[in-house]
């Protein structure tokens, strides 16, 4: 939170900021996982039980860019809610980067 408020953020002080917040999901993440012995998953809704796999996802993610020092990573998922949707890359004066599902879809006449 404090490094969101600075004016001038230090790579250094967001790499810092990153580390703190993947090691309290790693703590949070831990906590469900004890908790699973003590009640199984399917008292989860699948909306629910859908949301705790892709917050796995986001944290491997994460933390493989965190300890390898990169900033992209195959398949990245930018929204736990939609994880279906990718940045595209479009270059219009606007907006550099834009969201949506990365689909191909071809039509024949």
């Amino acid at each position: 939170m404090n490094i969101d408020k600075k004016k001038h953020k230090t790579a250094k002080a967001i790499r810092k900021g990153i580390g703190k917040q993947l090691r309290y999901i790693k703590r949070d993440l831990k906590i469900i996982e004890r908790l699973c012995f003590k009640s199984p998953l399917s008292l989860l809704s699948n909306r629910q039980y859908q949301d705790l796999l892709v917050c796995h996802e986001v944290y491997r993610q994460q933390l493989e860019m965190y300890r390898n020092h990169i900033h992209k990573t195959e398949d990245r998922i930018v929204s736990l809610h939609m994880p279906f949707v990718r940045p595209i890359v479009r270059g219009k004066a606007t907006a550099d980067v834009e969201f949506g599902a990365k689909l191909a879809i071809n039509q024949y006449g």
